[in-house]
């Protein structure tokens, strides 16, 4: 995760859900990948735009050697919100 500074945070790990075993394993896997589906598809969004104000400050940098970083961090809130960029929606078979 990028906090407003663009500092870089490890949040959480978890090693595995413990779905399986049961009867019903069709059923968990299922779930998983959609879930797997779903938070890649923000995950993959996010990352574009996030990535564009990066690529922005680069910029700035490289040209004036200046960089305007409150405008970068109103950009920043921005790009990390939960929206789907149109090429990484969510697939229509998510159950």
């Amino acid at each position: 995760m990028l906090d407003d500074e663009i500092n870089l945070w490890f949040i959480e790990s978890n090693p595995g859900p413990q779905l399986f075993g049961t009867s019903q394993d069709k059923i968990y896997y299922d779930v998983l990948v959609g879930i797997f589906d779903i938070n890649f598809a923000y995950y993959r969004s996010r990352m574009k735009r996030v990535l564009n104000v990066i690529s922005s400050i680069q910029k700035d940098l490289v040209n004036s050697q200046v960089v305007n970083y409150e405008r970068y961090r109103k950009e920043y809130q921005e790009a990390v919100k939960n929206i789907l960029e149109p090429e990484y929606q969510i697939s229509p078979n998510n159950t």
